[in-house]
């Protein structure tokens, strides 16, 4: 007698949107240390990701995701994760399946204060390698090398040189490492809405997850909150971990408690720097307590613990 296969058009699909400082990169490394590389597809711009229908290696242009969407939604073994900075909302429409969209949020001024330190971390890291900065310079002179990168330069990672370029062209300062204080005092100057000039608001406006521009900024927060299956916080990653790896099936007990700790240069901020912040980081402030709000209801309802918002209405 064969083993019963499950109905594909019942089986969801978690679409995970990595908001940039909110543990991304250590749920992403759990998942591909966990689920087959067929499983998962990255989003990505500008750095090679494992493609499951050709199985090598590329890099994905915005262009190019409309018509490999499409391609996945017939692709066997079919995908369990779809993750990335790319991910928008309206992935939902390319599949003949469930979509559940999970994306994490941070405490802003933690998360602020992590964006510095994780830039300062890369600036010395980076001007420390002489290839990575050959590499960089070559890509300034003409920017077309960019698609030839690991041919130039076989022995630089090639998201090493898009870090060190972000790094170089919007946080070093005359070639050198601002002091925090300093770094917010530019972005006050720069932004008038936000303090990094990458809230996490911003990044959910971009990428359509949150509609802008036809109600009150707070009610388009609490209307695009609806858009999500699932919501974890960074401050609750090892328990939230467990519970997204549940609904996948894997076990992620072993892992979830493996974030990034990487040794901060600054932790501590000053009375002025918090209320700059503070200031500024109103947006993204009204999201955190929100989501917060919404697991103090679950949790007086005895729900799961990370199980917040709606169930998912994106079904084919």
């Amino acid at each position: 007698m064969s083993p019963s296969v499950p109905d594909l058009s019942l089986v969801p699909l978690y679409v995970i949107y990595h908001v940039p400082k909110t543990a991304g990169q250590s749920l992403r490394r759990m998942l591909k240390e966990t689920l087959p590389p067929d499983e998962i597809f990255e989003m990505y711009e500008q750095v090679p990701v494992y493609d499951p229908i050709t199985r090598v290696s590329k890099c994905f242009s915005s262009s190019e995701y409309e018509t490999q969407l499409r391609a996945l939604n017939h692709h066997r073994p079919p995908l369990k994760v779809i993750m990335g900075h790319q991910v928008f909302y309206g992935v939902h429409h390319y599949f003949d399946r469930p979509v559940r969209y999970v994306c994490f949020v941070r405490e802003p001024m933690a998360r602020t204060l992590s964006l510095y330190n994780f830039r300062v971390g890369v600036a010395i890291q980076l001007m420390r390698n002489p290839r990575v900065c050959e590499a960089a310079d070559a890509i300034a002179r003409d920017p077309s090398r960019l698609k030839t990168l690991t041919q130039d330069f076989p022995d630089v990672v090639p998201g090493s040189v898009l870090d060190f370029i972000k790094v170089r062209d919007n946080f070093l300062v005359r070639g050198q490492v601002p002091s925090f204080s300093s770094w917010l005092e530019h972005y006050n100057r720069k932004s008038s809405s936000y303090v990094s000039g990458l809230d996490m608001v911003e990044f959910l406006i971009r990428n359509k997850f949150f509609e802008w521009g036809k109600t009150s900024w707070k009610e388009a927060i609490h209307m695009g909150l609806r858009n999500f299956f699932f919501i974890g916080m960074q401050e609750s990653f090892a328990e939230d971990c467990r519970y997204l790896f549940s609904l996948l099936g894997i076990d992620g007990g072993e892992f979830a408690t493996r974030a990034n700790a990487s040794r901060p240069h600054v932790d501590k901020i000053s009375w002025l720097d918090q209320w700059r912040m503070r200031r500024k980081n109103k947006r993204d402030s009204y999201l955190y307590e929100a989501v917060l709000s919404k697991r103090q209801v679950a949790n007086a309802q005895s729900q799961p613990v990370a199980k917040i918002l709606n169930p998912s209405p994106h079904s084919p």
